[in-house]
């Protein structure tokens, strides 16, 4: 990040992420409620799918400074994930349902974190 750059694979591809802190807020919720949630599994994800150039811009705004989606990730970065199309993402209702309130979005996780990629 301290290139402040967004590698990914292709500029279309939109992903649906989730803030570990949502995710811990589900898994309290279940656990501390086990009646209601015996015998469930829960596939989590963000309330709205975001593409690199997005996820870019929301680290821009939130630091104050141009951070720039990178389309070709360098070889240290690459993986066998980025060969993989997310073009139609698909966005579960889960992780609202679960604790009661919407999943956190890319521009609020950079904002209470910006102190850490500047």
């Amino acid at each position: 990040m301290r290139e402040r750059k967004v590698y990914g694979g292709n500029g279309d591809d939109r992903l649906t992420l989730i803030d570990t802190r949502h995710i811990a807020e589900v898994a309290f919720t279940a656990l501390t409620h086990p009646v209601l949630h015996i015998n469930k599994g829960y596939v989590l994800t963000g309330g709205k799918a975001y593409g690199y150039s997005e996820i870019a811009q929301a680290l821009s705004d939130a630091i104050k400074k141009e951070a720039a989606f990178v389309p070709d990730a360098p070889s240290w970065y690459r993986s066998p994930f980025l060969n993989l199309s997310y073009n139609k993402p698909f966005i579960t209702e889960t992780a609202e349902e679960v604790p009661g309130r919407p999943p956190r979005t890319v521009e609020q996780f950079f904002k209470d974190y910006a102190h850490l990629f500047k």
